[in-house]
């Protein structure tokens, strides 16, 4: 579902919530990530199945999006997505000369 990853030197502490498509919190944790460190954070069994075209029972119009927020260093970042067996959400941590910043990249 989503990956975290400190790419900075430093250490930095990150927040994320998920709310699933109901308005119910799925997630709510803090992280602590050294530098190079990651954490997964797994798909519940629910998208597994209402995601196979093969087992779901729920009519395709209905949206399933799920919403992202995230923060670390006093930036926050919101995304949102309609998860499904093969997507990921990837939370970048990096310093460059740009200064701090959170990238967000989906991969199906």
């Amino acid at each position: 579902m989503c990956v975290i990853k400190n790419y900075d030197q430093h250490p930095h502490n990150a927040t994320l919530h998920i709310i699933d498509s109901s308005g119910e919190i799925y997630l709510e944790e803090n992280y602590q990530l050294r530098s190079g460190e990651s954490v997964s954070i797994q798909k519940p069994e629910s998208i597994l199945a209402w995601s196979n075209p093969l087992k779901s029972k729920e009519p395709e119009n209905v949206s399933k999006e799920w919403d992202f927020y995230f923060e670390s260093e006093n930036i926050s970042t919101n995304y949102s997505t309609v998860p499904h067996r093969v997507n990921t959400v990837n939370f970048n941590l990096v310093n460059d000369s740009n200064g701090f910043d959170i990238g967000i990249i989906e991969y199906t």
